[in-house]
């Protein structure tokens, strides 16, 4: 087999391909050797037929569907199938949403008691749609995720999108198959093993498009239930909407026409149009409000149940987690607990220490104010003393300089007269003993009292250094506490 002609796959093994996908390609290696059944159902990831995507749907109107019998070739196949999907999407893009009905409220005055009637029908249709409440729900859901996800269309569009890349991927596939198969064959006779294993290949290529058939069919067929059921809904949707407008139209009619023939119970005067189309504005406003309110519980409705979903799914045990790894992680989370009880119970003396100190600190500012401030008291009363004894010391040096005139005078006096017998030298000699005495005297209490003042002086000075040297402990102390906090705490 040197060469591989279209002819060894079979026409419509090979011609039929393009309608496959890259993965019933089996990955990609070479079709006459591993074209297995399981390989090649492997790659289309059937449903099961009890899901909503797999099972037939009863009540959906099936389109048009092709014969899947081995005579026709597949691509006449595909092409019959895809031009009755286009056909079914265009007869149900084909249908139109019915209008609203308008009432004209200009006109005249309608009977009263017909419109009494028309609201009166609002409760029968109110106990009808409390009983279809769980169907409203489900449309409300529909529009919701219409609103949110992308419409049918743009799936269709990107499902085509993505077949076509899929097509050309199958192809480069083939291709690359093609040329493996070559270069593996060349040089080698042909036998007829090779020509049976490779008509095998080609019966299960068949089968796995025809499968491939079967499950757009049904894919269609699931997607044609579907949109006759939305249309349904949307129809019933329009008629309710359609019926609620008019009886709401019917009945603001008839509150308008009963407000403008309400008169003042005292004036008889009627309510002015001005005052009236004001409250129709503010009711109109408080039922645009509303529905806002409405649509915006519904949307936290949907996602609360969303989260409280996921949450439900995050606290159920893991599929891949055993139980001993379930304990393992439960001995972890408690020695975790433990060791997080130990850093609070240290966290806690820290700030026990933290307040202890801190309120050391305050005792001891304040102790210092009041000692800075009867350091100033004792300052000032220094000065003042020390003001004091300097006249003091002035004072007396002058009571020396004066005493030391006084003895030169006397000796003078004495050597100038050896015996004095006037009397009133002697009085004034007494007076001048009874002066030096009294000088003395104060002299003497002078140095006492400077005695005094120097003791205290040095008494206070002694205070102040004990206080400094405290306040220079205290200090150090709640600095080095603050140092080992942080220290702790990184």
């Amino acid at each position: 087999m040197a060469d591989l002609d279209d002819e060894d796959y079979g026409d419509e093994g090979y011609e039929g391909s393009r309608g496959g996908t890259a993965e019933s390609m089996g990955g990609g290696e070479g079709l006459g050797t591993s074209y297995g059944n399981e390989d090649v159902r492997a790659g289309y990831d059937t449903p099961p037929s009890g899901t909503p995507d797999g099972g037939r749907r009863g009540g959906g109107s099936r389109p048009a569907t092709v014969d899947s019998d081995d005579d026709m070739p597949m691509p006449g196949r595909l092409e019959a199938l895809a031009s009755a999907r286009s056909n079914s999407a265009g007869s149900s893009s084909r249908h139109s949403r019915p209008g609203s009905a308008v009432i004209n409220l200009r006109g005249s005055r309608p009977n009263s008691a017909a419109i009494a009637q028309e609201i009166e029908g609002f409760e029968d249709d109110f106990m009808e749609r409390v009983e279809e409440e769980p169907e409203e729900e489900m449309l409300a859901e529909a529009e919701e995720e219409e609103d949110l996800g992308p419409s049918i269309e743009e799936l269709i569009e990107r499902a085509q999108m993505e077949q076509t890349r899929l097509l050309e991927a199958n192809d480069a596939l083939q291709r690359r198959a093609r040329m493996a198969l070559d270069f593996r064959n060349k040089g080698r006779p042909p036998v007829n093993r090779d020509l049976s294993r490779l008509d095998g290949a080609a019966t299960r290529y068949r089968a796995a498009l025809r499968q491939w058939i079967e499950i757009l069919e049904e894919r269609d067929s699931v997607e044609a239930h579907y949109q006759t059921t939305i249309f349904d809904m949307k129809h019933t949707l329009e008629e309710r909407i359609k019926r609620a407008d008019d009886i709401s139209k019917a009945y603001k009619h008839f509150r308008l026409e009963v407000a403008k023939s309400a008169e003042h119970s005292k004036t008889a005067r009627p309510i002015s149009e001005k005052l009236l189309a004001q409250l129709e504005a503010d009711d109109a406003a408080k039922e645009e409000e509303v529905q806002r309110v409405r649509l915006k519980n519904i949307h936290l409705t949907n996602q609360l149940r969303r989260i409280e979903q996921t949450l439900r799914q995050k606290e159920e045990l893991a599929e891949g987690l055993h139980l001993i790894d379930f304990e393992q992680l439960k001995i972890e989370n408690q020695s975790l607990n433990e060791k997080i009880e130990e850093r609070n119970e240290e966290l806690l003396k820290l700030k026990k220490k933290t307040t202890t100190t801190v309120q050391i600190l305050t005792h001891v500012r304040e102790k210092l104010q009041f000692i800075e401030k009867e350091n100033a008291a004792l300052d000032s009363a220094l000065n003042q003393l020390e003001a004091e004894l300097a006249d003091k010391r002035d004072r007396l040096g002058r009571a020396k300089a004066e005493r030391d005139t006084l003895r030169a005078k006397g000796r003078k006096i004495k050597e100038s007269g050896s015996n004095i017998t006037s009397p009133q030298l002697l009085d004034d000699i007494e007076v001048q003993k009874e002066k030096r005495e009294v000088l003395m005297g104060s002299i003497e209490e002078a140095q006492q009292h400077y005695a005094e003042l120097s003791e205290s002086i040095q008494r206070t000075n002694n205070r102040i250094m004990n206080a400094t040297e405290e306040l220079q402990q205290v200090q150090g102390t709640a600095a080095l506490l603050a140092h080992v906090s942080i220290s702790q705490r990184a």
